[in-house]
């Protein structure tokens, strides 16, 4: 009778820099999507929290105190969001590891396409040097 012997091998967890997201800037209202990949043995779970532990929020009806993917979507994205984002793997074998990934937005980005029409506006008198010398002093 023969002895069957299965060897499973565990490593921990190895956040992999070249397939995640690093540090963003961003235009307030637009939508990010944060990515966190990781190796290991068992497969690691990917956790993501806020680095100050506020509240993540996915969307205008989504708050959540932490997240679990390997994606962090967020919609509308506000000057709120602004900070340090951590992807967090593990799998059982220590240690734990994460990366920090910083999200800054920037409210003076802007999209053309979502300006509206504008209008010049003076300020000042307006001054009548006879009948066709009319000005305006800004």
């Amino acid at each position: 009778m023969g002895v069957l012997i299965v060897t499973k091998i565990f490593f921990p967890p190895n956040i992999d820099d070249s397939l995640s997201s690093s540090d963003v800037i961003v235009r307030e209202g637009s939508n990010i999507s944060l990515r966190c990949r990781a190796t290991g043995s068992p497969k690691p779970v990917i956790k993501w929290k806020r680095d100050d532990n506020s509240r993540i929020t996915i969307s205008k009806n989504r708050i959540v105190n932490d997240w679990e993917g390997d994606t962090l979507e967020i919609t509308r994205i506000s000057r709120l969001d602004m900070g340090a984002y951590l992807c967090i793997a593990s799998n059982g074998v220590p240690p734990t590891v994460s990366k920090r990934i910083k999200v800054s937005v920037d409210s003076k980005l802007q999209d053309n396409r979502l300006r509206g029409p504008m209008a010049l506006v003076h300020f000042g008198p307006i001054f009548s040097m006879g009948l066709h010398s009319i000005f305006s002093v800004c």
